[in-house]
C-alpha cells in the first residue's frame, strides 16, 4: 500500500521489578564450630571443582621469646608427616585425584591452599585435618627442614629489599615488639637450637581452634561441607587467641641508614614510621 506498517504489543499490567541478587555474604554459610573454628563456605555450581583457604593466628609474631624460628618451621613441618600417613602416602593420596593442599608461612599467619574436584572434598579436609592436628615432628624431616629454611633465611639477607624492611623494622619497634625483624645471627641461632619438642609446644599452644578460620568454595553442597568439616576437626583444642599486650610504639627520633651488599646493582629506599595506630582504633 506503499504505507508503512507497525506492530506494538502490550502485556496489559505494570513490569515485575527484577529481584535483588544475594550479597556475597548472604550466599556464605558461616559456622563457628563448638571449638571455636571459624568456617565460611561459599557454593559455586559452575565447574565441578573446590578451593580450600585457611588460616591460623600462629605466625612468626607470635614466637616464643628468643624462638623466631619455631613459627616458621612448625609450618614447614605440617606437611612433613602425621602421625598416622608419611608425607609420600599423603602425596599419593593427593596426586592420586590431582588434589593439592600447600601450608606457608609469615610474620602474621601459616595460610593454608589446597584445590582439587569437588568430589574429592573429602579426601581434601581430611588430609588437611590430619596435617594440622597430627604432625609427626620426626627427627630426620627437621633436620631438612631446618636445611631448607637457612638457604632460605641465608638467600633473603641477601635481597635488598628485605634487608631494608627488615631493618625499618629494628629502628621502628623495640626489642621484643611483635613486628620487629629477627637479626639473621638471632634467625640462625633459633634455627640450630630448634629441636621437636620446640615446635610440638608451639604447636599445641597455637594450633587451636580459637586461630583459625577456614573457607571452602566451590561446587558443593553447604550445610555438608559444614558438617564435615566439624566432625574432621572436632577434636583440635579450643584454646585461646594470642594477645597483644605491648605499649603503643611511639615514633623514635628520625634516623637514616645505608646497608651495603657487595654486587648488587639495584638499591631499594624505604621510609617508615611507627605510627602507635591500632586495629582496633575507631580511626584505623
Amino acid at each position: 500500500s506503499g504505507g508503512s506498517a507497525g506492530v506494538e504489543a502490550s502485556s496489559g499490567g505494570s513490569a515485575t521489578a527484577a529481584e535483588t541478587p544475594a550479597s556475597f555474604a548472604q550466599r556464605t554459610t558461616r559456622r563457628a564450630l563448638r571449638n571455636g573454628i571459624t568456617v565460611d563456605v561459599l557454593a559455586n555450581h559452575a565447574v565441578p571443582t573446590v578451593a580450600i583457604h585457611g588460616v591460623a593466628l600462629a605466625g612468626r609474631m607470635t614466637a616464643p621469646a628468643g624462638k623466631p624460628a619455631v613459627p616458621q618451621l612448625t609450618a614447614m613441618m605440617l606437611e612433613r608427616g602425621t602421625k598416622t600417613r608419611d608425607k609420600r602416602t599423603i602425596g599419593r593420596l593427593l596426586d592420586g585425584v590431582g588434589g593439592r593442599i600447600s601450608i606457608t608461612a609469615d610474620t602474621y599467619q601459616p595460610t593454608v591452599t589446597g584445590s582439587g574436584l569437588s568430589r574429592d572434598v573429602g579426601l581434601l579436609l581430611s588430609v588437611l585435618a590430619d596435617e594440622l592436628l597430627s604432625p609427626a615432628f620426626s627427627d630426620s624431616e627437621l633436620t631438612k627442614a631446618k636445611s631448607e629454611m637457612k638457604a632460605d633465611v641465608l638467600r633473603g639477607y641477601d635481597n635488598t629489599r628485605q634487608r631494608g624492611f627488615d631493618r625499618l623494622s629494628q629502628l621502628a619497634f623495640a626489642p621484643g615488639h611483635p613486628y620487629r625483624a629477627p637479626t639473621k645471627d638471632e634467625m640462625l641461632a633459633s634455627l640450630e637450637a630448634a629441636r621437636p619438642a620446640d615446635l610440638r609446644a608451639f604447636h599445641r599452644d597455637r594450633y587451636v581452634g580459637a586461630s583459625l578460620i577456614v573457607s571452602i568454595v566451590g561446587d558443593v553442597d553447604t550445610s555438608r561441607v559444614a558438617a564435615l568439616t566439624d566432625s574432621l576437626f572436632r577434636s583440635m583444642p579450643r584454646g585461646e587467641r594470642p594477645r597483644y599486650d605491648q605499649a603503643r610504639s611511639e615514633p623514635a627520633a628520625p634516623a637514616r641508614e645505608a646497608i651495603t651488599l657487595r654486587g648488587k646493582a639495584n638499591m631499594d629506599l624505604i621510609y617508615g614510621m611507627a605510627s602507635g595506630l591500632r586495629r582496633t582504633d575507631p580511626d584505623y
